[in-house]
Parts: structure tokens; C-alpha cells; sequence
């Protein structure tokens, strides 16, 4: 007899296979590797891609200029790198962030700070890095110093539990902080999801933490909102014409490995547009003046004692209600899919078992 999550796990494969045979993919393979791992993926708003390959030990940085590919040794392993314009770039490494001015050429750390996980700039001289024990610093001279953003203390969550996961700039005025506080608790878990933990059934189940948001509208005021919540919001993206995505993220047992929200940010509201029990969300993206959303995951291992990658799946929406499965290269499995990209023509994903996509329609 099957159990409910191989039928659940058949279900989506059906579900997938309703794609439209005859409709051209809009997503093609740039770029394919079978030994290389690949960690992050980024876009500048002049449209050069940057993906960082290789083990934490060895990190390099994979940089596609004029149709072609270029290697960079990166000077530590990361957990963001933000890229501007004209070879403009940060990077948050494991000991402070970097910064570079041809392309990850040439690396110049320019501020120590250890536990940073993500950094984005609103424009070349203003940007914000984000991180564990309550962390939110800022800089307005292009990096050259960096202060602590004041609001990001005023949530009472303990500092040593709480962690700013995510910074994102639609506009140099319109940015989002998200971040959350979970107390230590008794009960099993691991770094990694329980969704792709072959021991799934002894996993703690998911409990609720304190979620926070800090948010701007003129560049210059932040205020900050905390509520309790399952999971964890590690994306937020919001497009000029006033509509948002979050990803939420389920750690440890939970019905759902993920849900996906959409986001009016002229009334505040949020309302849940997508989950799916076998289909885990890794990654989302909303087009600046189109706002048209897309989502990538992967389906749910049946056991990730024997296969922990899954069948890769997208899809997008222009009404960010309902969404349409893309038609993709078949045969692509993963742990995780990246996507990165600012115009529903020139969009890419990333999957970390080594296949880079570019949407172009």
C-alpha cells in the first residue's frame, strides 16, 4: 500500500503533467553542470548575472557578461552578494562585507561584521545589511561607514534569539526588513527543513514565533510591526505599482512546507495565495512595473533517505492569485531553486544541483 504522502507526491507529478505540451517553454538552459553546486543568484539592474558556484571551502563567482561565462574566486564563502550597476558589488561574507567595483574581479572588505545574512542597496551610496543578534546596519557613503538602524532594537524579543533574515528596495524609498525571534524549545530538529529530513516523523512540530517587520516608505523613516506567526518569511518583494509577495518557510513538522502571500501595500493587507502539501516554494520573484509574479520549488521527496532532490517546478501569475505551471526543461530536479530578475522577459533561475535557466518571454 502507498503511503499518503507518495499518493500526495503522484497528485502533484499529476498536477505538473496538465502543463500545456504544446505551448513553447519560455525557460531555456543557459548554463549546466553536473559536479558543480550552486548557492546564490543575483541580477544587476544593468542585466549582468552573477551565481556563486563551488564548495563553502573554494567559493567562486560565476559572472554571464555579453552571452558568455566568466570565473572569479570570491574571498570567503558568503550568504549574500548584491550586485548594483557597472560592475558595482557587496558581498556578505562570513567575516564582514565586501565590496568589489569591476565585477567580483578584485575584493576589498570594507566593514568586519560577523553574522550578516543578507544586504541590499537602494542605490550606490545607501544600503542596509541585515543579521543575527538583532543586527540591522546602514550606510549612506557607499559602504565606507556603517551605524545601526535604531528601530530594529525596539521590537522586545531577545537579541541573542533574534535574526534579520531579509532586505529588499523596490524604489530608494520603498524597502522592506523582515526577521524573527524562536526561543530555544525542547524537541528534535536540524538545519535542515523537515521536509527533506529522512527522519521526519521524530521532528518538533512547528511553533509559532515572533515575526517582525520593519518597513520604509520615503527612504528615510522606518517603523516597525510584530506579530506571532508560523514559519518564517524569508522573501519579500514588492513591485512600483503597490503589490507584494513573502514567502513563508515551515522549519520543522508542519502540514505545509511553505505558503506564499500577496501583499497590498496601499491598505496593508495580506491575504494567502498559493501552498501546496507536496510542493515546496524556495524562492519568489515580482517584475518592477509589471508586477508579475513567478515561484519556484520543488516537489516534496518522497524520502529523502533515498533521493533528498525533487522534480523543479514554476510558476507564474499576473494577477498574483492565480497561478499557471510553466512549462520548463524536462528532467531538472533539486534541493532548491533561486530566482533572480527584474523584467518578466529577462528573468533567471538557479537550481543548486548545477542548471541555470533564462526566461525570455
Amino acid at each position: 500500500m502507498w503511503s499518503r504522502r507518495q499518493v500526495g507526491y503522484l497528485l502533484s507529478l499529476a498536477r505538473l503533467a496538465l502543463a500545456d505540451p504544446s505551448r513553447p517553454s519560455p525557460w531555456s538552459v543557459a548554463w549546466r553542470s553536473s559536479t558543480q553546486t550552486l548557492h546564490q543568484l543575483a541580477v544587476s539592474k544593468d542585466g549582468t548575472v552573477y551565481v556563486i558556484a563551488g564548495p563553502a571551502a573554494k567559493p567562486q563567482l560565476m559572472v554571464r557578461e555579453r552571452q558568455s561565462w566568466t570565473r572569479r574566486p570570491l574571498p570567503e564563502a558568503s550568504h549574500s552578494l548584491f550586485p548594483l550597476v557597472d560592475g558595482l558589488c557587496w558581498l556578505a561574507g562570513l567575516s564582514g562585507i565586501w565590496h568589489s567595483r569591476d565585477g567580483g574581479g578584485s575584493w576589498t572588505k570594507q566593514w568586519p561584521a560577523e553574522g550578516i545574512k543578507h544586504l541590499c542597496f537602494a542605490d550606490e551610496r545607501r544600503g542596509y545589511a541585515v543579521g543575527a543578534n538583532k543586527t540591522v546596519i546602514f550606510t549612506t557613503d557607499g559602504g565606507e561607514s556603517w551605524n545601526p538602524l535604531d528601530v530594529a532594537a525596539e521590537p522586545r524579543t531577545t537579541p541573542q534569539f533574534t535574526t534579520y533574515h531579509w532586505v529588499d528596495f523596490v524604489t530608494p524609498r520603498v524597502g522592506v526588513i523582515t526577521g524573527c525571534s524562536r526561543p530555544p524549545r525542547s524537541g528534535t530538529t536540524n538545519e535542515m527543513p523537515a521536509w527533506r529530513d529522512p527522519s521526519r516523523a521524530s521532528r518538533r512540530p512547528e511553533w509559532p514565533g515572533v515575526t517582525i517587520i520593519l518597513e520604509t516608505r520615503d527612504g528615510l523613516n522606518w517603523k516597525h510591526t510584530s506579530v506571532s506567526l508560523f514559519g518564517q518569511i524569508n522573501r519579500v518583494k514588492y513591485s512600483r505599482g503597490g503589490r507584494g509577495l513573502s514567502l513563508v518557510e515551515f522549519h520543522d513538522a508542519f502540514e505545509y512546507p511553505s505558503e506564499v502571500f500577496a501583499i497590498n501595500l496601499r491598505n496593508g493587507q495580506s491575504e494567502r495565495v498559493y501552498r501546496e502539501k507536496e510542493i515546496a516554494i524556495t524562492d519568489i520573484a515580482l517584475t518592477h512595473s509589471e508586477g508579475f509574479g513567478v515561484l519556484a520549488g520543488i516537489c516534496v521527496p518522497v524520502d529523502p533517505a533515498q533521493d533528498e532532490t525533487g522534480r523543479v517546478v514554476i510558476l507564474s501569475s499576473e494577477d498574483l492569485k492565480q497561478w499557471r505551471l510553466e512549462s520548463i526543461p524536462e528532467g531538472l530536479a533539486a534541493r532548491k531553486v533561486f530566482l533572480a530578475g527584474f523584467e518578466a522577459a529577462n528573468l533567471w533561475a538557479a537550481t543548486d544541483t548545477g542548471v541555470i535557466l533564462q526566461r525570455s518571454a
